[in-house]
């Protein structure tokens, strides 16, 4: 029971979605229950129903009065642009920037 306790309080990385996997890491996988999956070498976990990489677009409007104010504006909001980024990536299965 001690054993179920701390497999069940353990923390892991899903990759439902699929995405990168680095060796020595360890990440929830499974198509019939919950699996851990602790890979040798790095690699991708492609999710059931698709195979092959996917190309994410990711558009952004930004109105800035000049190129100075664009440029504050990014500087700014650069945590934010890469979130976003990266939550469309990993969505979809790819490597996050950061």
């Amino acid at each position: 029971m001690a054993q179920v306790n701390a497999i069940k309080g353990t923390q892991y990385q899903g990759r439902r979605r699929g995405g990168p996997v680095v060796p020595g890491e360890t990440y929830m996988v499974g198509e019939d229950g919950p699996e851990e999956f602790r890979p040798r070498t790095s690699g991708s976990i492609v999710p059931n129903g698709r195979g092959g990489s996917t190309e994410v677009v990711i558009n952004f409007n930004i109105n800035a009065v000049d190129a100075a104010g664009f440029d504050t504006l990014l500087a700014e909001r650069k945590d934010t642009i890469i979130g976003v980024i990266n939550q469309a990536l990993n969505e979809n299965g790819q490597r996050s920037l950061v």
